[in-house]
């Protein structure tokens, strides 16, 4: 017997709406995901960036580890998924910003990099400003080895 028989006729245009719906949905292909890792190596800050990105438009949707490491410092700050403040790409420019506030006297911290794409495809290259606020003074750290790549 079939569904159409079952249903009073009102029910029977819904019914056959609704199935369209979910074929339409399961012959869709599946959102797919990529990698973007980032690093900055300078003289001053070590960076470190592992996340998941949707490979439509390269929105970060996970950060799978990260850590922020200035030059002199005793331990690397955790950078995590609550940490990303902000993030945008348009044509060949990608930012993308942190803030990591942390209790007590320890330091805040709030990064931006910005890179253009270089080269093959998902390879990004660029600059950062990296802000770190404690102690009531506000120190300012600039440079241009930023590399990212998204994959």
């Amino acid at each position: 017997m079939r569904i159409a028989q079952i249903l009073p006729g009102r029910y029977r245009g819904r019914t056959a709406l609704a199935a369209l719906a979910i074929i339409a949905a399961l012959a869709s292909p599946a959102a797919a995901t990529a990698t973007l890792t980032c690093d900055i190596k300078d003289a001053n800050v070590t960076f470190d960036l592992l996340a998941t990105t949707g490979r439509g438009d390269g929105t970060i949707v996970g950060i799978v580890g990260g850590s922020l490491k200035l030059k002199g410092a005793k331990e690397e700050v955790p950078v995590t998924f609550e940490h990303l403040a902000q993030q945008w790409s348009y044509e060949k420019d990608r930012r993308i910003g942190f803030r990591i506030d942390q209790e007590g006297d320890a330091p805040n911290f709030h990064l931006v990099i910005i890179a253009r794409s270089v080269g093959d495809e998902g390879k990004y290259a660029g600059r950062y400003v990296l802000k770190v606020e404690g102690g009531g003074t506000t120190k300012t750290f600039k440079g241009k080895e930023t590399n990212c790549q998204e994959g």
